[in-house]
């Protein structure tokens, strides 16, 4: 009988080390990409449009308005009482008789431009960088582009927090190269006040609570920056209720008491101190102002014309408020309330804009707030656009699959 061969025993070795745990690749959402890439172009097609040309030229653009934030920084950096030869030589011809609608408009344009920091905090930026040693033009193009991008990234912010990634993305998309009717998107102080406020409107929506403390500091700044900050924070205002009810927490009333206190004190300086005026000293040149209806009624003509502006964008007017319709009703559930509520604020704001019309600047508070409600539609537009390319997707997926089981979207999640 054969012996059976008996095997040697394995020698023991070295231990083995574990293998790593190989570790899942995170892949970025579809909506996040829509919204970088929207952020991209957005911030490329802005700064094109408002910084670019300013590089390729010695003076800078919008030289109307610009050479006016100009003087209005110099006058007060070196003459903030308006006690020298030169604003004494001006403000005399201003009282010289009186004259015709004609005179009227140019006096009160120069007391507006000489005579009323209506935007005292970029004119500290402008003295501040010319302090440095920059000239005139150089210092207006720094301080516009730079809080320009803050406007940018405010603006983004905003939409993201209203309508979510891909919504919002699709809106800096189809805003990246289109000034806005009535209200345009160049880098000076009113849209730089709604650039302050917007970052707060996110931080509301978002219920960022931590951030709260920042809040009244980004009002001043936004009310100390342009007369349309005071719109912008009321809208503000408006949002903080309308994101915590049915109960008001202890933070929110503290915000909407310091809120209205900033607004209070910002009228009741524009009463007591003229050259700290919203729009210059109306009543000087003007005995008899605009009524309330002729006012609304002009607002309105020009909101009219806003808007029917705006609809020919998107081919037709009433494609444009079908994509929206289609854009608001459609929106997922989380993000309703948001919505909403910024609907609602952007609405209040802009039917009080209506009450008041400048002999000098006409619907101009109209127009801006009209610009930013025109940001909020572009936002249900790419929300109506996202809607059609997922039922798209989910059609497409269903008729590949023969109904046999739920399909894999591309675009899941997207808002």
């Amino acid at each position: 009988m054969t012996p059976k061969a008996t095997s040697a025993p394995l020698a023991a070795g070295p231990a083995q080390p574990f293998a790593p745990a190989i570790r899942p690749v995170r892949r970025i959402p579809f909506a996040w990409v829509v919204f970088c890439l929207g952020f991209l172009l957005f911030s490329l097609g802005r700064m094109a449009q408002a910084v670019a040309p300013a590089l390729m030229r010695s003076e800078p653009t919008e030289i109307d308005d610009a050479y006016r934030y100009l003087a209005q920084a110099q006058v007060m950096a070196t003459c903030f009482d308006g006690e020298c030869p030169a604003l004494q030589s001006i403000e005399a011809q201003l009282e010289l008789g009186e004259g015709g609608s004609q005179v009227a408009f140019n006096r009160l344009r120069t007391d507006i431009h000489l005579f009323t920091y209506f935007h005292p905090l970029f004119s500290l930026a402008l003295n501040g960088f010319r302090a440095l040693g920059l000239g005139a033009s150089p210092a207006f193009t720094l301080v516009s582009g730079v809080l320009g991008m803050m406007v940018v990234a405010a603006v983004a912010l905003w939409l993201l927090a209203v309508w979510g990634p891909a919504p919002a993305g699709v809106a800096l998309l189809l805003m990246a190269f289109y000034p806005l009717p009535g209200q345009g998107m160049h880098f000076v102080p009113g849209t730089i006040a709604l650039g302050w406020a917007a970052l707060t409107w996110s931080v509301i929506l978002g219920r960022k609570v931590s951030l709260y403390p920042w809040l009244p500091v980004l009002w001043l700044a936004s009310l100390a920056t342009h007369p349309m900050g005071i719109f912008y924070v009321t809208a503000a205002l408006l949002m903080l209720p309308g994101m915590s009810l049915p109960r008001l927490e202890r933070p929110d009333r503290w915000l909407l008491l310091v809120g209205a206190l900033l607004i209070a004190v910002r009228f009741v300086l524009a009463a007591l101190v003229p050259s700290f005026g919203l729009s210059g000293d109306v009543d000087r040149f003007y005995a008899q102002g605009t009524t309330l209806p002729v006012a609304v009624a002009l607002g309105l003509a020009d909101l009219g014309d806003w808007v029917v502006r705006w609809g020919a964008t998107y081919w037709r007017l009433t494609a444009g408020v079908l994509l929206v319709a289609i854009g608001l009703l459609t929106t997922i559930p989380s993000s309703r309330r948001r919505v909403w509520v910024t609907a609602l604020a952007l609405l209040a704001i802009l039917v009080a804009s209506l009450l008041y019309h400048h002999p000098v600047h006409g619907s101009t508070a109209t127009g801006r707030i009209w610009g930013v409600v025109a940001l909020f539609l572009a936002g249900a537009i790419g929300g109506a656009l996202v809607f059609g390319a997922t039922a798209v997707a989910t059609w497409l997926s269903s008729m590949r699959w023969g109904g046999m089981r739920g399909p894999s979207l591309w675009l899941r999640g997207v808002a």
